[in-house]
């Protein structure tokens, strides 16, 4: 039973004849009697009486009418929310991003993704790495730019940034003129870091109490800008990679120093995504690939062995 053989049985019981049901479904009326008659074969019933010049329905055909016409309905109604779909909706494509990439990395990015994805629609999620690596497991999102590497069998991760930490300070700053600063003249000074429950914060103060170095966090705050707006103003330091404030160096409004013996390793940031996702989602590459050539990574051989097929065409 299909789609002609329901619209031909309601044609012949709306016109009550072969000849014009035929002209109005536009077919020939051999057509017409061909699909009737595999219909009611189908079915196991005869479903008109056929008379000279007209049909009618019979008791099964009566009954038969209102299964028919919520059947063409019903298919109707799922064809227009098919094409609906196409022409209006996106594919969503859920990515978490860690704190500090939030304001800059997004809107140089964005246009990229639209351009090289027009049919995917982009949605952003500002985590902390814990956050983003838990959430990605959990199919929450469905990439991430962590610096928390974890093992798991399910995960990809492909390291795209690596970066000394360094002592982020005013310009103006007491210190600014010396060339590198030591642990315990940074723990003479007041610091400013991201909140306890990030990767940075908790791996930053957990160094600082193994080593026996005094330190003294003011402020927990989970926005770089506010960061690099309190260092300016010089309420504080801060331990941070120089990628970062990245702009501020470049125009002279921040300065950084190196630290003496630093036994701070170093910030490494990753793309993870599900490895499941490299055949589910097709332009998954497109994006990593993007995201790669934003941060200047150069690890093809990790993104080939999850996209064997695509990756050997990339040029």
């Amino acid at each position: 039973m299909n789609f002609n053989q329901l619209e031909a049985f309601l044609a012949l019981k709306k016109m009550g004849n072969f000849t014009k049901a035929a002209e109005l479904l536009y077919i020939p009326q051999p057509t017409l009697s061909n699909r009737i008659s595999q219909l009611e074969r189908e079915v196991g019933e005869t479903l008109f009486i056929r008379g000279k010049n007209s049909t009618s329905l019979t008791e099964a055909g009566q009954f038969f009418a209102t299964f028919a016409i919520h059947t063409i309905e019903s298919m109707k109604k799922t064809q227009r929310s098919l094409q609906d779909y196409k022409s209006n909706k996106k594919t969503n494509f859920h990515i978490g991003f860690p704190i500090v990439f939030y304001n800059d990395v997004i809107p140089n990015l964005i246009p990229n993704f639209v351009q090289k994805c027009p049919d995917v629609k982009f949605l952003f999620s500002q985590m902390n790495s814990n956050e983003i690596v838990s959430a990605l497991k959990n199919n929450v999102i469905d990439l991430g730019i962590t610096s928390n590497k974890v093992k798991n069998e399910k995960l990809s991760f492909i390291e795209i940034d690596e970066q000394e930490i360094s002592i982020i300070l005013s310009p103006s700053h007491k210190l600014a003129k010396k060339r590198s600063l030591s642990l315990e003249e940074i723990g003479t000074e007041p610091l400013i870091t991201f909140k306890s429950g990030t990767l940075y914060h908790d791996s930053l103060t957990l160094i600082l109490r193994e080593l026996d170095i005094p330190y003294n966090i003011i402020s927990e705050i989970n926005d770089i800008k506010t960061i690099k707006e309190l260092i300016k103003r010089n309420a504080g330091i801060s331990l941070l990679p120089k990628g970062f404030v990245k702009n501020d160096l470049l125009m002279k409004k921040l300065i950084s120093k190196s630290i003496e013996y630093s036994p701070f390793p170093k910030y490494k940031t990753y793309l993870a995504y599900r490895k499941e996702d490299s055949e589910k989602i097709p332009f998954l590459f497109t994006i990593l690939i993007k995201l790669m050539e934003y941060f200047g990574s150069s690890q093809m051989r990790v993104i080939q062995r999850d996209f064997p097929k695509v990756a050997v065409s990339y040029k």
